[in-house]
């Protein structure tokens, strides 16, 4: 501002500013999140047939209020293969929360956030090599004697060869190669004693060309909001924005300098460092 304009402000002045201008331009967040069901309701109608999936990170603010024990749970439900991982860790959660986590979790709908019940294969994974994996199976092994680490490296090896692996069908008992259509660890480790390349059993999805093809399209615009047309039960409902504790601003290097300089606050009427103007005594004479 001092530099392009030659206005000095203090940087809350800028920033209450800022978030005025953003308000004023895109709406505030109330006004935002009452149009949101209606607005997901047009965006279904302009693309249909789009599966609707949720985000983890941002579903799992919901369940935070009960516990870490149904959070941990809701992470394994969340990312497992397996339909019986998926059944076992929802059990755990009803045990602890049956009214609560367990019913919100069945209204969101299982198959929006849990990988094993997508109807579709979901994104947010992480592609590694077989020392990778081994790797972070032993970041806690580390620091013990060597036969004991040898100990432990032996132990992850031989529960990974409990699952079983079909080069051919390109599969693996733990549903990891089969969903994300990429070798998992186990399969890494078939196809290397077998002497072949990793890349042969990686699907053409990955390649560029794919990737190019599938960014081609577009997500149609909506209509000006003037011309939706909305069932009533959908334009009804109510959604608030969630109730967030703000957080103490940190003071700039400038503004810590200045407060130290000037020594502790002050009234600006009677100067008193035991109160502000605001309920000064002296206030009103």
């Amino acid at each position: 501002m001092l530099e392009e304009f030659g206005i000095r402000t203090s940087y809350s002045v800028a920033l209450r500013a800022r978030n005025a201008a953003i308000e004023m331009i895109y709406g505030g967040h109330e006004d935002s999140f009452k149009m949101l069901p209606s607005y997901l309701y047009m965006l279904e109608q302009t693309n249909p047939g789009t599966p609707h999936g949720l985000c983890y990170y941002h579903l799992l603010n919901k369940f935070t209020r009960y516990g870490k024990g149904v959070t941990s749970m809701f992470y394994k439900a969340a990312y497992s293969y397996r339909r019986t991982a998926y059944d076992k860790a929802m059990a755990a959660i009803h045990a602890l929360s049956p009214n609560g986590a367990y019913t919100k979790l069945m209204d969101t709908g299982p198959e929006r956030c849990a990988r094993s019940k997508c109807p579709v294969r979901r994104y947010g994974f992480l592609t590694s090599n077989a020392t990778e994996v081994l790797n972070a199976h032993l970041l806690w092994a580390r620091r013990l004697p060597i036969c004991s680490l040898i100990e432990c490296i032996r132990h992850v090896i031989e529960q990974w060869q409990t699952f079983i692996v079909d080069l051919h069908q390109k599969s693996c008992k733990c549903r990891e190669f089969q969903l994300d259509l990429m070798p998992c660890s186990h399969a890494v480790a078939a196809i290397m004693k077998n002497g072949e390349s990793i890349l042969d059993y990686v699907s053409s999805y990955y390649t560029t060309d794919n990737w190019r093809e599938t960014y081609e399209g577009s997500v149609r615009s909506l209509p000006h909001r003037d011309d939706w047309v909305v069932p009533a039960h959908i334009a009804q409902q109510k959604v608030t924005p969630l109730i967030v504790s703000r957080r103490r601003r940190h003071p700039s290097g400038a503004e810590a300098a200045n407060r130290r300089r000037r020594g502790p606050r002050k009234c600006s009427i009677c100067r008193d460092p035991n109160h502000t103007r605001n309920n000064c005594p002296n206030r009103d004479r």
